[in-house]
């Protein structure tokens, strides 16, 4: 996968932002146009198709307000990252700390260290840098950040996604190989880190949970498959794939949940 510009990146928030704006303008209005309906059909006592009128414009009024809750979300994110305060902003330290684990660096210690492997990050106007390379079982590389750009090497089929803050690549088995994203002051790593010679690996989970494994190529393999097979949440993946359809798209928490459980509820009680 080539690099995402930040114009791109830009372009498309203004287009969902004039996408959500008129879906949640959009939606209330029928929304309110049904419930509308439904009242007046009450006045005239046809009370079984003003009830499904009703419903009808509660649950598409409930839709405006999770769209404009998601909205909120993803603004207020997107405002983080550009706060001083936030996670990110252009005057924060060019070199922030990294934590690996529960260990985090000092200072201006921006480069992590995994065996002969280094994994450099930076804050660059802004925006989170980061070089690494990404190993299988083996130790034979099977993709590398650099220059502010990603690249699978043949044969390996290896996705990555990326905005502002964070990097992550997810591996032919559909792991999160590697993940660095900033919290506030500093960059969190995790991952599977596979040792050069092949011999060992370092599991970084999202928690801040270390893991080491070790053996021969097969064994290792074995062992994170049954790993992972316990726990498939280890390392919770922070995008949303295919990024060639998402660019730079975080998973959200569900907007909708609350307002539709509340629906539901109300659709039972009237017997509908």
């Amino acid at each position: 996968m080539g690099n995402i510009s930040s114009k791109g990146s830009i372009y498309l928030k203004r287009v969902r932002k004039v996408v959500m704006t008129i879906l949640e303008t959009l939606i209330a209005l029928i929304g309110s146009i049904f419930s509308g309906l439904g009242l007046i059909l009450v006045l005239v006592e046809n009370k079984k198709t003003a009830k499904k009128f009703i419903v009808v414009g509660l649950v598409l009024i409930s839709l405006s307000f999770g769209f404009s809750v998601l909205d909120s979300i993803i603004k207020g994110e997107e405002e983080s990252a550009r706060s001083p305060s936030g996670i990110i902003s252009s005057n924060y330290a060019e070199m922030p700390c990294i934590c690996l684990g529960n260990s985090c660096t000092e200072g201006y210690q921006n480069v992590a260290t995994l065996g002969n492997d280094k994994i450099f990050v930076r804050v660059e106007k802004g925006q989170l840098k980061v070089s690494a390379l990404v190993r299988d079982e083996s130790g034979k590389i099977m993709g590398e950040i650099k220059d502010d750009a990603f690249e699978s090497f043949s044969p390996y089929a290896l996705k990555c996604n990326h905005d502002d803050t964070g990097w992550e690549v997810i591996d032919p088995y559909g792991r999160v190989a590697l993940q660095v994203d900033m919290v506030k002051s500093c960059a969190h790593i995790a991952g599977i880190f596979y040792m050069e010679n092949g011999k060992g690996a370092l599991i970084a989970s999202g928690n801040g949970s270390l893991l080491l494994i070790s053996g021969n190529t097969s064994q290792m393999k074995s062992d994170i498959i049954k790993i992972w097979e316990r726990n498939p949440d280890i390392i919770a993946p922070i995008f949303v794939y295919p990024s060639a359809d998402n660019p730079g798209k975080r998973i959200h928490p569900v907007a909708l949940e609350k307002p539709l459980k509340k629906i539901y509820a109300f659709v039972k009680q009237i017997g509908l």
